[in-house]
């Protein structure tokens, strides 16, 4: 028998926090994350799910000093989101 071994999917809160860390320079909004997620990842995730995993990974980056900071451009009706670093 020569099975094949599986690849591990990544759940949808791996891939936002692949997408946020690789773009850590970088203000994305849902759309923007989604578009470069299906791009890496050839999976189509919703802006609502995706912005459901930003709340989850921030709880989990705030234990670590990190947080995602989120701000709303000017002339733009979108959030943006980025990976900081809590001020001391």
């Amino acid at each position: 028998m020569n099975k094949k071994p599986k690849k591990k999917k990544l759940r949808q809160y791996d891939r936002t926090l692949i997408a946020l860390n690789e773009n850590r320079t970088t203000w994305m909004a849902l759309h923007d994350l989604a578009a470069w997620m299906y791009i890496r990842f050839n999976k189509k995730d919703s802006e609502a799910g995706i912005s459901a995993r930003i709340r989850d990974i921030r709880k989990d980056l705030e234990a670590e000093g990190e947080t995602i900071k989120g701000k709303k451009p000017k002339n733009k009706n979108a959030f943006v989101y980025k990976i900081m670093v809590l001020e001391a």
